[in-house]
């Protein structure tokens, strides 16, 4: 009984119990917390783990590309980042094989290593401030629960004090009564404990308010800037993505937060050393440092790429004196070989080396300013066994650092383009040539002196220079004599209305504000001066003037030529060092005596326009002088004679008196009357006295003249040479290239020869002078050539097929004799008609540029070109009468129409002539000799079908004799004519 009750309230027990598995709170709150304990405990992997995991990860990698290439490479191909980090995880990386080819550290320099910070803080910006947000409010919590318990603790303990005191106040005064003291102390303690729940019912609340507080204070501190928004601008400035400071430029706040990364740096920073110790001592791999301060991630891509790609890239080496021992060495070897023509030193080891794309300008100025700037062979290195010169030092340094960006790229450089200095002293016509000179290149030309004046000419107002001023000097007396003639008419003009007053002064005022006084600045000042020789032009000057052409457009694309700079040593010596150099300066060189013949004829022009204004002026003034005296001797003498005439009258009122006046009165009146004229005159001519003419001491020969303005010459053309000479030698010492020129000689001749020495050009190909054609082949407009630069030459070669075999091999093309004077070719094609003759001298017209000759076309060219000679008369008189031209004038006729310059310089073809034994000896008489003679055969049959095809040809526009009758007949008298054939044969060699 007792057994089993026991059993069954066991059952009883157990069936009131709640099943405990996984959905169980009580087991899910332990595996939470389990899952966090175990997301704070740190597991450290043995080294093997990870290099077992690397391997089987680079073992996939190799069998991709195993299948995706079989026959590639079987290995490589993979990057691993940021691991191994430790000397132990080398080691077995290591020891396993899987060494890597390359090791890029990526190094932070920054003071304080704070770039990496910044970065990593600017990544990772959301998660730290939202932790740093609610570290921050934890704080605010806890400290405010603990100023809360503070304060409870500080209530209860008052509150206990008063209970205290209030208990021993009761107990003094009811310690008598038991019973009634008991009911007050029941009634006290229920009183104490209704105040007690509701001091405990506020409390919550008051706790509640405790517990917000911290939390609505930072609340209000954010919303504050949103509810008191700042202005628009202000609110820009605070943006972070107009802000001058770019976000990655913030660094983190201190905390927990960043300390994690911080442990992590220090780590890596203080186990690199020992790591690279052992690279460098177990593999002999030395890793690649990339310092990626302040770059982007594209920056530090690229620099690790050239990094990685540099030991299997062509190096730079610098160029230093065993080569050039090496070079004398080989020079001396090859002696034996060399051609025996002087040249200077310096030109044949120039010619020997390989020299770079540039040749021996400097690459680096080429491709940053577009300028063919000399090198300095003592600054020289060496890249894909070429050599290249440099200007100065940092640009050699910066083809050291990164020679692909200066080397030609699978096509060579494109030159820049042509820049000339025109120099030569005033009168050997560089304007002349270098105008012409920029127009047939296509440039722009550009007359320093001229420029210097443009600069200044909007506030001068005229040109300024010496010979400007000898102009304005005549004018300056001519404006006096009118402003005087303009106070006359002022004066006479007094009376004038007052109201034109007004309008005057308005005009004047009008006048006087359009033209103010300029004034120039310091450097326009400079330029005044150096136009009035007075001072030379300062290198500040100098560099806003001339740095233009060579760095700004349209000048730095299209070539310039210059004419008249450098003038002085310091502005040549300035070029060099600012880089301006051109690509060659013309010097034309003239006798005084020539350049006497040039200037003195319009100077003397100009002396002789002045003295005749100057005589036109004094005979000007002289007849002026004359107007006035036999003005004022017109006034004098009526004066006079008003005075005579009142002495007359009173004489006459005298004799009036006197009644016995007889006729012998009268007479001596008469006389009298005669002598007081003569009187007048004796006092005019007294008074007013003829003035001498005087010679001027000032007036100049015209002999005199002569020799003065030649002497002028003469010594301006000293000068101008001494200078000259001056700056020559600054131009060879900074090796700007000189071509002196006979400036004396005639125009055209000049231009020429300045064009053969611009163009240093081959003009016969190569390739085909290898292969032994001597027929030149065409060049010019309308003709494909394929030019090809090679060192100071350029070639042309003939078709595409010439070039590639010249660019393969072209010492093999250089290494021939040079081609000998082009001799014209001289051909004949001869056979009966309708053979084919004209169409097979037209293929060769093309395809050669000889010139096609008939005896038809030559009559015609006489004819036309040349109708007033003898010729022409002769040929007209006989064919006026129908008769045909004699075979004598038709070979005069061709021997003129073969002064042609096509026919001397490329050739001829005569077309269907000679066809009789007495043209042939005509022909030989006049040295009309062919080379070559062509027959053509072609059977009569063919012949007589192509002559009646051609007679419907739509290219036929007027009818022709060759019936079928005539062309018969003249296939069959070609067939008699064998003596043309025979003596060909036997004198010229024929085909």
């Amino acid at each position: 009984m007792t057994e089993s009750t026991a059993m069954s309230q066991d059952a009883l027990v157990q069936s009131q119990e709640p099943e405990v598995d996984e959905s169980h709170p009580e087991v899910q709150a332990a595996a939470q917390q389990a899952e966090l304990d175990a997301d704070k405990m740190t597991y450290t992997l043995a080294p093997e783990q990870y290099v077992d995991c690397l391997e089987e990860a680079i073992n996939e990698v190799h069998k991709e590309i195993r299948k995706r290439d079989p026959t590639g490479p079987i290995a490589g191909g993979w990057i691993v980042d940021n691991f191994p980090l430790t000397r132990e995880h080398w080691t077995v990386l290591i020891d396993r094989g899987l060494a890597p080819d390359e090791v890029v550290f990526m190094k932070d320099s920054s003071e304080g290593m704070t770039f990496l910070l910044k970065r990593w803080y600017h990544l990772n910006k959301e998660e730290v401030d939202m932790k740093v947000q609610l570290r921050k409010e934890e704080e605010d919590r806890e400290k405010a629960r603990i100023l809360e318990e503070a304060r409870l603790q500080e209530l209860r303990e008052k509150k206990e004090e008063e209970e205290r005191l209030k208990a021993l106040k009761e107990a003094e005064d009811d310690g008598e009564e038991d019973v009634g003291g008991e009911g007050k102390v029941e009634e006290a303690e229920v009183k104490d404990q209704e105040e007690g729940e509701q001091e405990d019912e506020k409390d919550p609340e008051e706790g509640q308010t405790a517990d917000e507080t911290p939390r609505t204070e930072p609340e209000e501190e954010q919303t504050e800037p949103a509810v008191a928004a700042p202005p628009v601008e202000e609110k820009a400035e605070v943006k972070p993505e107009k802000s001058e400071v770019p976000v990655e430029n913030v660094l983190p706040p201190d905390g927990p937060e960043t300390q994690q990364y911080k442990d992590q740096r220090m780590d890596f920073e203080r186990e690199w050393p020992s790591v690279q110790a052992l690279l460098t001592g177990t593999v002999n791999l030395e890793p690649l440092t990339v310092e990626i301060e302040d770059l982007s991630i594209d920056d530090v891509l690229k620099i690790a790429h050239n990094k990685v790609e540099q030991p299997y890239t062509y190096r730079a080496a610098d160029y230093t004196s065993m080569d050039l021992d090496e070079e004398d060495e080989d020079a001396e070897a090859d002696e034996d070989d060399e051609m025996e023509e002087e040249e200077d030193e310096e030109v044949a080891k120039n010619k020997k080396k390989q020299l770079g794309d540039t040749k021996h300008f400097c690459p680096v100025a080429f491709k940053e300013n577009f300028v063919l700037w000399p090198g300095n062979p003592e600054i020289g290195s060496k890249y894909r066994e070429r050599v290249y010169y440099f200007s100065n030092q940092d640009n050699k340094d910066k083809f050291l650092a990164n020679p692909n960006v200066y080397v030609a790229k699978g096509k060579p450089f494109k030159p820049p383009p042509v820049r000339l200095l025109m120099l030569g002293p005033r009168g050997a016509g560089k304007s002349l040539h270098g105008r012409h000179l920029a127009e047939e290149l296509g440039i722009f030309h550009i007359d320093f002196r001229e420029r210097l004046q443009e600069l200044i000419i909007g506030k001068t107002k005229k040109k300024i220079g010496p010979e400007f001023e000898e102009e304005e000097e005549e004018p300056d007396s001519d404006t006096e004599e009118e402003n005087a003639e303009v106070k006359d008419g002022e004066k006479v003009e007094e009376t004038s209305p007052e109201e034109s007053k007004p309008e005057e002064s308005g005009e004047q005022e009008a006048e006087e504000e359009e033209e103010p006084e300029a004034e120039l600045t310091e450097e326009e000042e400079n330029i005044k001066g150096n136009l009035m020789g007075e001072e030379a032009l300062s290198l500040e000057t100098v560099e806003k003037i001339a740095s233009d052409w060579w760095n700004k457009e349209p000048f730095k694309t299209t070539g310039f030529v210059l004419e008249g700079f450098p003038r002085t040593v310091e502005e040549a010596q300035f070029m060099a060092d600012k880089g301006l150099f051109p690509d060659a300066a013309i010097v034309l060189a003239v006798d005084d005596s020539e350049i006497t013949n040039r200037l003195l004829p319009p100077k003397m022009e100009k002396w002789k326009q002045k003295r005749d204004k100057k005589l036109a002026k004094r005979e000007k003034k002289k007849e002026k002088k004359r107007k006035e005296r036999d003005a004022a001797m017109n006034k004098r003498r009526l004066e006079l004679q008003q005075e005579m005439a009142e002495k007359k009258a009173e004489k006459m009122a005298q004799k009036a008196a006197e009644r016995d006046s007889d006729e012998s009165d009268a007479s001596d009146n008469e006389e009298d009357e005669e002598e007081e004229e003569d009187d007048v005159e004796a006092l005019l001519a007294e008074e007013f006295e003829e003035e001498e003419e005087e010679e001027e001491d000032d007036d100049e020969m015209e002999e005199d003249a002569e020799d003065r303005l030649r002497n002028e010459i003469g010594e301006m053309y000293d000068d101008d040479t001494n200078r000259l000479a001056s700056v020559q030698e600054t131009l060879e010492e900074i090796l700007i290239p000189r071509m002196e020129l006979d400036g004396g000689r005639k125009p055209h001749i000049v231009r020429y020869t300045l064009k053969q020495t611009l163009q240093p050009v081959v003009e016969w190909c190569p390739v085909k002078l290898l292969a032994k054609d001597c027929i030149q082949p065409m060049q010019g407009v309308g003709f494909p050539s394929f030019p090809v630069q090679y060192r100071q030459n350029v070639f042309f070669l003939s078709t595409q097929e010439d070039r590639d075999s010249f660019v393969l091999n072209p010492l093999k093309y250089l290494r021939q004799p040079s081609p000998k004077p082009v001799v014209p070719t001289k051909m004949a094609i001869i056979g009966p008609p309708k053979c084919g003759k004209t169409t097979l001298a037209n293929r060769f017209v093309a395809e050669y540029g000889m010139m096609r000759l008939s005896i038809g076309e030559a009559v015609r060219f006489v004819l036309n070109q040349q109708s007033q000679t003898e010729l022409a008369n002769q040929i007209n008189s006989h064919l006026q009468k129908g008769a045909v031209i004699p075979d004598e004038l038709a070979v005069r006729a061709l021997e003129v129409t073969m002064l042609d310059s096509k026919a001397n310089t490329r050739g001829y073809i005569l077309d269907g002539y000679p066809v009789t034994k007495t043209q042939v000896d005509l022909l030989t008489e006049y040295n009309i000799i062919p080379v070559v003679i062509l027959e053509l055969q072609v059977d009569s049959r063919e012949l007589m079908v192509r002559g009646m095809k051609d007679r419907h040809s739509p290219l036929r526009t007027l009818p022709l004799h060759d019936s079928a009758q005539i062309l018969a007949i003249r296939i069959a008298a070609w067939q008699k004519m064998t003596a043309v054939r025979e003596w060909y044969k036997e004198n010229i060699v024929t085909g």
